[in-house]
């Protein structure tokens, strides 16, 4: 928290400067630099509380929908999947499709093999 709202306090500053009809700050420098000068670091921490709002309620959401996703997830992958599984250019979006489309490619092929056995089945009673 002590260092995620300094940052969002210049980024907040930032943007609603540019918008500005004459802008204070030139750059992130500037900005950073002119808000020390004039409020110290309470001018730093003006938005605390505002931040920690906003990072508690972000993030008890993600937990939230990481583990209903997870345990709905579990129920079509039936591995345990880790960021190992991970290949180097995947995100874990990734990861997740194309676990799904082998076990769809692993379904059809025990279909296909069935079927075939099915067929060979016939020919030999047919055969008799």
């Amino acid at each position: 928290m002590f260092v995620v709202t300094p940052m969002e306090t210049f980024k907040v500053r930032l943007i609603h400067d540019k918008f500005m009809p004459n802008p204070r700050y030139r750059n992130l420098f500037h900005g950073i630099y002119t808000i020390f000068k004039k409020e110290g670091m309470r001018g730093c921490y003006k938005g605390l509380l505002a931040t920690i709002l906003k990072q508690s309620t972000n993030q008890g959401v993600r937990f939230l929908v990481y583990e209903d996703s997870k345990k709905v997830l579990k129920k079509y992958i039936p591995i345990a999947v880790s960021y190992t599984h991970l290949r180097a250019h995947e995100t874990s979006l990734h990861l997740v499709c194309r676990l799904l489309l082998e076990k769809k490619k692993k379904k059809k092929n025990k279909k296909t093999q069935h079927r075939k056995q099915n067929k060979k089945k016939k020919r030999k009673t047919h055969k008799r």
